[in-house]
């Protein structure tokens, strides 16, 4: 992802946090750019201070850095690491941030880098974060994922993050796959964004739980950067309706979960 140089990383005055200002385009601040930039900005500054403090925050960041830059390409260009950390503190001052107000047992610094699992899901647009815990007797591990349910409610689709391995995509349909069939079945999976539209066809096997895996997440991800609006999975007929709306900022949140926990476990961290 492309981002501003200046507002990339900035000190505020009660701890060090980073915004990354992610924006696909070359130039002007669309909806979308402004949304992207707050979420991502959450995954950055969410250990430091409780939710509504930290969305507070990001909100005034974006704000003021869309109110000194007014296209991205000028921000890319004229910033500086000086306009970030002064950005940052005015906003600490403009919302009498202190240290009370940051996330219960402290931030991830005092922490060391075990990150804190928070017991509400995180929300992102039409999408959340949850945190999922291990069961030992089913041999599992603890895992973030992202998930978001269909238009009509009855399917969930979801990034499933488990520490020290990669993320991946699985589709859990109201109606739950056979596993014992034991075919793969090919996706076509149509992308919206404004008139445009974008399709791919993506392999995924059925899971013992219901769920559809799919076998890489790498072509999806490609599509997802370009910050669709929404995305038709269909197979056999059958077709869901998913809102992308906050996707961006709950993919990202979910790998910096995952990833700081593996770090804190002294597990290999997978790019």
């Amino acid at each position: 992802m492309n981002a501003p140089s200046a507002i990339i990383v900035q000190a505020a005055a009660l701890c060090a946090l980073a915004i990354v200002a992610a924006c696909t385009k070359t130039s002007g601040w669309s909806a979308a750019d402004r949304q992207n930039a707050r979420e991502l900005c959450l995954t950055q500054v969410g250990e430091s201070f409780e939710l509504g403090k930290a969305q507070a925050y990001c909100g005034c960041l974006v704000a003021k850095t869309i109110d000194q830059f007014p296209t991205y390409a000028e921000a890319d260009k004229l910033g500086t690491g000086k306009d970030g950390g002064r950005l940052g503190d005015e906003c600490v001052d403009e919302l009498h941030l202190t240290e009370r107000d940051a996330a219960q047992g402290g931030g991830a610094a005092s922490r060391g880098a075990q990150p804190s699992v928070a017991a509400d899901p995180r929300i992102y647009g039409d999408w959340q974060v949850v945190f999922v815990a291990a069961d030992p007797s089913a041999d599992e591990v603890d895992t973030w994922q992202a998930v978001t349910s269909d238009a009509a409610g009855g399917s969930l689709l979801s990034y499933v993050c488990e520490p020290g391995s990669a993320c991946g995509f699985l589709l859990l349909p109201e109606t739950p796959c056979d596993a014992n069939d034991g075919q793969a079945a090919q996706f076509s999976l149509l992308f919206t964004m404004d008139s445009s539209r974008t399709s791919l066809f993506a392999d995924a096997h059925c899971l013992p739980n219901g769920a559809w895996a799919f076998d890489s997440p790498d072509p999806i991800l490609d599509q997802l950067r370009t910050l669709p609006d929404t995305v038709r999975l269909s197979l056999r007929g059958a077709n869901l309706d998913f809102s992308l709306d906050g996707v961006s900022g709950a993919l990202a949140y979910a790998e910096k979960a995952a990833s700081e926990h593996a770090n804190a476990a002294g597990a290999p961290a997978q790019p």
